[in-house]
C-alpha cells in the first residue's frame, strides 16, 4: 500500500487531521519506509477522493 492510499482511505473514512497527523510519523517508524514527498501523496489522494466522491470511480493514486 501506497502513502498515497492511505492518505485517500483517511479522506474516504472522514479522518480529521489531527488523526491523520498522527498515523503517517507512527508508521514510518515502525513499518514503511517513506523517501516520497508527503505533499504529492496528499494531493493525489485528494485528486482521487473528489473523482470518486463526484462518481468518477476510484482511479489509482
Amino acid at each position: 500500500m501506497t502513502v498515497a492510499e492511505l492518505s485517500y482511505g483517511m479522506l474516504n473514512r472522514g479522518w480529521r487531521p489531527r488523526r491523520r497527523d498522527q498515523l503517517l510519523p507512527y508508521l514510518r517508524a515502525h513499518y514503511i519506509r517513506y523517501d516520497a514527498d508527503e505533499t504529492l501523496c496528499d494531493a493525489c489522494a485528494e485528486v482521487a477522493w473528489d473523482a470518486q466522491r463526484q462518481g468518477r470511480g476510484d482511479p489509482d493514486c
